[in-house]
């Protein structure tokens, strides 16, 4: 890397982190402070004015661009989860939200990295991180947005040189900036709408977890509120992947049988949607279900399922927005938005207590 592309960076990396606002050091000054000729300098500075970063203005200095004025402002975008982006529903409503986002605010936005970091399959660690600095961060994007699943070990490396958003559940210790949904509470309102409508036998599907599975244990937590709170007995069924007909058979030797069921998953629910008929489990006439997140294919399935959204546009148009505050210097403090799950009733719910 040449004089002019290092001072160049390192001009860039101090606006992502707004240790410049507004306006940055005169040439002369930078080229003393870096030990190159006011030339090297001029020339740096060039280099981040032709590509839209900077502004200059005669006799007043160099400006930031506004956010609004970049035509060099790009975003990072990591997916984090054992799936083909592509075929993932989740992520396609996530990507259609932040595309939308962008020709809202009619800026020059552009999602450079891609990446699904593990595969179908789960690889070694070291290979998980070169793929990330491969797909994420070698295109050098101002800002990036991690979705998905949380791996703290290779999140870690968003500890990096520009803002990111994390649109999950972190540690609290890892004070990261995030856009996440309050999915303990999506849980605990699926439970209150199945007590409104007769049910006492009101269990929890999901499945095993490590101390990782931040969204996983909320939703538990959500669930034991809730049941504790309608005064009604908890039960579990706990789970390993894949699914299947595991779940009907769980619920078919439950003692005692539950007449409903939340599910942590949309595997889960659609599992028991299409496994459960051939096991004599009517759906809902003998268990009532309610899914987290598949607004999708659940609602294609027979019956369609009713479901809690985790992510979706919305959420996605919220966490851009942040991200250009961030980029524009106009967040303040740490970024932490709990925002509500959303809710669609469809006849796997059923409309009544069923016997």
């Amino acid at each position: 890397m040449s004089k002019i592309d290092g001072i160049a960076q390192i001009i860039l990396k101090r606006i992502r982190t707004n240790a410049y606002i507004d306006k940055i050091p005169g040439e002369r000054a930078l080229a003393a402070e870096f030990s190159v000729d006011f030339k090297t300098a001029n020339r740096a500075i060039t280099a981040l004015v032709k590509q839209g970063t900077l502004i200059r203005k005669r006799g007043l200095g160099t400006f930031i661009a506004p956010i609004n004025a970049r035509r060099d402002l790009t975003i990072g975008l990591c997916f984090f989860k054992y799936s083909d982006p592509g075929r993932d529903p989740v992520f396609n409503r996530f990507f259609a939200g932040m595309n939308r986002e962008v020709k809202i605010h009619g800026l020059r936005l552009d999602v450079t990295a891609l990446s699904d970091v593990v595969g179908s399959t789960p690889q070694p660690l070291h290979e998980q991180i070169t793929l990330f600095r491969k797909q994420v961060l070698a295109p050098n994007p101002d800002g990036l947005i991690y979705l998905g699943n949380i791996n703290t070990q290779l999140i870690e490396l968003l500890r990096s040189d520009r803002p990111t958003i994390v649109v999950a559940q972190t540690p609290d210790a890892m004070q990261f900036d995030s856009v996440r949904r309050d999915v303990g509470d999506g849980i605990a309102a699926a439970v209150r709408r199945f007590h409104a409508l007769g049910h006492r036998r009101i269990a929890l599907a999901t499945y095993l977890f490590d101390f990782e599975a931040y969204a996983l244990t909320e939703k538990e937590s959500g669930y034991q509120s809730a049941v504790a709170s309608l005064g009604i007995d908890p039960q579990i069924l706990t789970l390993t992947f894949p699914p299947e007909g595991k779940l009907a058979q769980l619920v078919l030797d439950a003692k005692p049988r539950p007449t409903a069921i939340v599910c942590a998953e949309s595997t889960l629910g659609l599992a028991i949607i299409n496994h459960g008929p051939a096991l004599g489990l009517r759906i809902p006439q003998d268990i009532a279900v309610i899914s987290f997140d598949d607004g999708d294919s659940g609602s294609y399935a027979n019956p369609p399922l009713s479901h809690i959204i985790a992510f979706g546009e919305d959420l996605a148009h919220h966490a851009v927005q942040r991200l250009i505050e961030k980029l524009d210097g106009k967040a303040n403090g740490r970024i932490g938005d709990v925002l509500p799950c959303p809710y669609f009733e469809h006849q796997s719910s059923g409309s009544q207590r069923l016997t």
